[in-house]
């Protein structure tokens, strides 16, 4: 799978799961795909992405549409009305 950047941080999607790119450390630096923790915020999933939260659904639909930008202010959506199929396939922009 491709990655994105979003807010300075690399990001990717791997078997259904959200990871973002840190390195860590000073001269020994470690350089490492990391799971990216959700939340729930109002029923809705959420990350946090270099302290900005994020939608699940925001940052898939980024992945898949690199030339979108997920700071615009376009809904995105789920054809099932499932907030929690953050599939590609369920996901459309709203315009």
């Amino acid at each position: 799978m491709d990655e994105v950047i979003i807010n300075n941080r690399r990001v990717k999607l791997e078997n259904g799961q959200i990871y973002s790119y840190y390195i860590i450390g000073g001269s020994s630096k470690v350089c490492k795909w990391y799971p990216l923790k959700g939340t729930m915020n109002k029923g809705n999933p959420c990350a946090t992405i270099n302290g900005k939260r994020y939608s699940y659904r925001r940052i898939v639909f980024k992945i898949f549409n690199p030339e979108w930008s997920i700071e615009n202010s376009e809904m995105i959506k789920h054809y099932d009305k499932n907030i929690l199929n953050n599939r590609i396939e369920n996901l459309y922009r709203v315009l």
